[in-house]
C-alpha cells in the first residue's frame, strides 16, 4: 500500500493566520500590561490623596495595595493564558474569528481540518482537497485577518495609563516630600511611616499632665521646615470638642481648660488647618 501523504495548507494562507496571531498577541498582551499599569498607578494616587484628605485607616493602606498586587497577578496571567496559550494552533484562530466573522471563520476551520492527518485520508482525492484550500487562500489573501481581533482596546488603555502617569508625575514633581511619603506608606501597608503634612510642627511631648482643677495655656510652634503656615489650628481633646486658635508669632496657643480629676492629656492632638 503506498504510503499516505496529506494536503498541506497554502503558504500565504499559513502565513496570514500568524500574522493575526502575532497581532492578537501583541494587543491583548498590551491591554493586560496597561490594565496592571492602571491598576498600580491608580492604587498609589489613591493613598496620595487619601493622605492628603486625612489620615488613612490602615484597613484602606492594605485594600489600596492587594488591588496593585491583583493587578500584576491577575490581568498579566490571565491575559496570557487566554491569548496566548489558548491561541496557539490554527484551529484555535479560525474559532475566534468566527466570532466576529462567521462565514470566513467556518471556512477557515473547514480547510484546517483538511490540512490534518486524520481528515486528510477520509475526504476525497487529494487534488480536491489542494482545490478547496487554494480557493479559500485566495479569497482569504486580499482581507485583513487582524480586523476579526475581539474588542481592541490597548489604544484607549494606553491613552488612559499615559494620563494617570503623566498626572502622577507631575504631582510628584510639584511635591516630592508628600509623594516619597505616600510611596513609602504604599509599599509598606505593615508598618508605614508617619503620614506626610504639608505643614510641621515642632516636637512636642507625648503627654502633658495638669494639675487638676487648672487650666493651661500650651503652646505649639511651627516648625522651620514647614512648607505652610496656617493662620488657625484646629485641636481637640477627650471630649472631641473641636477649637480653634490664632497662629501668633509663628505658635499656635491653646487653652486647656481645667479637669475636675486628674488627667494626663495623652489625647491632646492639635493639626493646622491645611488638611
Amino acid at each position: 500500500m503506498p504510503p499516505s501523504t496529506t494536503v498541506k495548507l497554502p503558504p500565504q494562507l499559513v502565513r496570514q493566520l500568524r500574522t493575526f496571531r502575532r497581532r492578537l498577541r501583541t494587543v491583548k498582551m498590551l491591554e493586560a500590561v496597561c490594565l496592571a499599569g492602571i491598576a498600580v498607578i491608580l492604587s498609589y494616587a489613591l493613598l496620595y490623596l487619601s493622605d492628603r484628605l486625612w489620615e488613612t485607616p490602615p484597613a484602606v493602606g492594605w485594600l489600596l495595595f492587594f488591588i496593585a498586587v491583583s493587578g500584576l497577578a491577575v490581568f498579566i496571567p490571565r491575559w496570557s493564558f487566554r491569548w496566548v496559550w489558548q491561541r496557539r494552533t490554527e484551529a484555535q484562530l479560525a474559532r475566534l474569528i468566527s466570532r466576529t466573522d462567521a462565514a470566513l471563520g467556518d471556512r477557515l476551520l473547514g480547510v484546517i481540518e483538511l490540512d490534518s492527518e486524520k481528515h486528510g485520508r477520509q475526504y476525497g482525492s487529494e487534488k480536491l482537497k489542494k482545490a478547496a484550500m487554494e480557493q479559500v487562500a485566495r479569497e482569504v489573501s486580499a482581507r485583513d485577518l487582524t480586523v476579526n481581533i475581539p474588542r481592541p482596546s490597548h489604544r484607549k488603555l494606553f491613552v488612559l495609563l499615559a494620563v494617570l502617569a503623566a498626572c502622577t508625575a507631575a504631582v510628584c514633581a510639584v511635591s516630592p516630600e508628600a509623594a516619597g511619603n505616600a510611596l513609602k506608606r504604599w509599599v509598606r501597608p505593615f508598618n508605614p511611616p508617619e503620614r506626610y503634612t504639608f505643614t510641621q510642627l515642632a516636637p512636642t511631648p507625648d503627654s502633658l499632665v495638669i494639675p487638676m482643677g487648672e487650666s493651661c495655656l500650651y503652646e505649639i510652634r511651627l516648625a522651620e521646615g514647614t512648607k505652610t503656615r496656617p493662620q488657625t489650628a484646629e485641636y481637640f481633646f477627650r471630649n472631641r470638642v473641636s477649637q480653634q486658635a490664632p497662629l501668633a508669632d509663628g505658635a499656635y496657643k491653646i487653652h486647656i481648660p481645667p479637669c475636675n480629676r486628674r488627667t494626663a492629656w495623652s489625647s491632646l492632638q492639635g493639626m493646622p488647618c491645611d488638611g
